[in-house]
């Protein structure tokens, strides 16, 4: 999901918060003050938080329905590890003028790990102009208001073995680079305006 959303110099970003994995490879990308992670669930908010924290990353975190809610500011990219349909109104209030939206349609999973990606660019007049990329992705549908009534903390808690944090030392760290072209089929490219 990272690579539709092209990150460049100086995005900023909107990730869910989940476990914190992504939120931190959005931060090693980008730098953590670029950088806000949230999730419907306090937990994971917290967890995540936690988790990022102990690794020194300090990226801006909120408990908020990515779904609905007004988002909690104004994004060059957002990048959804979950899936959406249809695409959230929210996301195109919330993103700047050629921001990016990437994320998994819900529904169009083959069972084998592929689906489905929507990569988008906001337009001047606050509409979306992308492609569909079918890849290997596979999502969980992104949880909201009448389908999230009991937080993870209360369901899993009690059965979750104990998560230890593993660090990787430096020279085993991936870099992640753009592409040479650097634009998206849609022609917009890669960098961002801070």
């Amino acid at each position: 999901m990272y690579r539709h959303a092209m990150l460049g110099e100086g995005c900023r970003t909107l990730v869910r918060a989940g476990t914190g994995y992504g939120t931190a490879l959005a931060c090693h990308r980008l730098g953590a003050d670029l950088v806000t992670s949230v999730d419907i669930d306090d937990h994971l908010v917290q967890t995540a938080t936690d988790r990022l924290h102990s690794i020194g990353l300090r990226p801006r975190t909120a408990v908020c329905d990515l779904t609905t809610a007004p988002l909690p500011g104004a994004f060059d990219r957002i990048v959804s590890t979950g899936s959406v349909r249809p695409i959230p109104a929210a996301w195109l209030k919330a993103l700047r003028p050629g921001g990016r939206p990437a994320t998994a349609i819900t529904g169009t999973g083959t069972g084998t790990g592929t689906g489905l990606i929507l990569i988008a660019d906001k337009t001047p007049e606050g509409g979306g102009r992308g492609y569909i990329a079918y890849d290997r992705a596979s999502f969980m549908s992104a949880r909201h208001g009448d389908d999230y009534d009991t937080p993870a903390s209360s369901r899993f808690l009690k059965r979750m073995p104990r998560v230890v944090s593993v660090r990787v030392p430096a020279s085993s760290r991936v870099n992640v680079h753009r592409s040479a072209a650097g634009t998206s089929r849609s022609g917009v490219g890669s960098s961002c305006q801070a």
